[in-house]
């Protein structure tokens, strides 16, 4: 019975169907406490493996459909009035996190007046400081809720953010460096619809012309694996989706033809037009991501601070979907 919920579940998830979502968002927060140790179903027909996984799915299709009310319903019946929030950490810590941002961002995003949203905020990251306690993660939790209580709430409107319209005038190398030298980061909201490229790149093609050097540079990325373990950079970068689960990365940068021929593909060459890069040697960084369990996430490179002696990088998301924490 408990399995079939799930498999009803993401049924009408898939369908968009809101009839009974909260009555069976509610069944299964009753139940799963009684169905522990949590278990995976191993080819879930609609995609909800377990409990955790409904529970995430449930919040993004409430944010994306804008019902901020039901969205805070979900996430405080998890993280507020149940043990929810203990067992699917105990489970998938990487899911709990995600389920934890997921929720806010939705208060981040909120229209509420400005002392609510704060209010939220607040309670929200006192709960996941104590969700993580004892943690590295707890302690940035505890160190953000210092942040906002000092602050107020952030918002992704801030001087952080540039919105495309404002670039392309003769004042944007400007206002760029202006925001740069605060944050040392910014992040440029630009549709690239119209500009991309509809050929796919090959990938495992590219790799396989490029010269030893550049070869040389392949990594595994993802946390846990090694290099050497047995994964072939052309099958893993190959057109059909093989069976390796993984995050991995190779520079472009000895070759030059290879450079400009890879550079030449992309959707954008340079982000802001009339600010011209400095980078001592011109390179690509490539990173590919493969993920056949599509519900659940697939973890990145661990934490690091980066060393540069340029300019600076600009990234650019060629296809799918990533969450970056900055």
């Amino acid at each position: 019975y408990y399995e079939v919920l799930l498999h009803l579940f993401g049924a009408k998830l898939e369908a968009q169907d809101d009839s009974n979502l909260l009555a069976l968002f509610q069944k299964l927060v009753l139940l799963t406490p009684g169905f522990l140790p949590i278990s995976e179903i191993e080819e879930p027909i609609f995609g909800i493996p377990h409990a955790p996984n409904a529970c995430l799915q449930f919040l993004r299709y409430l944010r994306s459909k804008g019902d901020t009310v039901h969205a805070r319903k979900v996430y405080r019946t998890v993280i507020f009035e149940s043990s929810l929030g203990n067992i699917f950490n105990e489970f998938d810590e990487d899911m709990m996190v995600t389920f934890v941002e997921e929720a806010v961002a939705l208060e981040q995003d909120s229209s509420g007046k400005k002392a609510d949203k704060r209010n939220a905020l607040v309670r929200l990251l006192e709960e996941a400081s104590k969700l993580f306690e004892d943690t590295e993660l707890g302690r940035k939790y505890q160190e953000r809720l210092r942040e906002v209580k000092l602050a107020g709430p952030p918002t992704n409107e801030g001087a952080l953010f540039l919105e495309d319209t404002t670039m392309g005038t003769g004042g944007s190398a400007n206002l760029l460096n202006e925001k740069f030298n605060k944050f040392q980061v910014v992040f440029l909201r630009r549709d690239c619809s119209g500009a991309i490229n509809r050929t796919p790149i090959d990938f495992g093609g590219l790799f396989d012309g490029l010269t030893d050097e550049d070869k040389a540079s392949w990594c595994i990325e993802t946390p846990g694996r090694h290099q050497d373990e047995n994964v072939a950079p052309v099958e893993f970068l190959g057109p059909s989706m093989p069976a390796q689960r993984g995050y991995c990365s190779f520079l472009v940068q000895k070759d030059e033809s290879a450079y400009r021929n890879t550079l030449d593909r992309l959707p954008l060459q340079n982000p802001l037009s009339g600010i011209h890069w400095h980078y001592p040697s011109s390179a690509l960084w490539l990173f590919v991501g493969r993920n056949p369990l599509g519900n659940l996430n697939l973890r990145g490179r661990p934490e690091h601070t980066d060393s540069i002696t340029n300019d600076g990088t600009w990234h650019f998301q060629y296809s799918g979907q990533k969450t970056w924490f900055l």
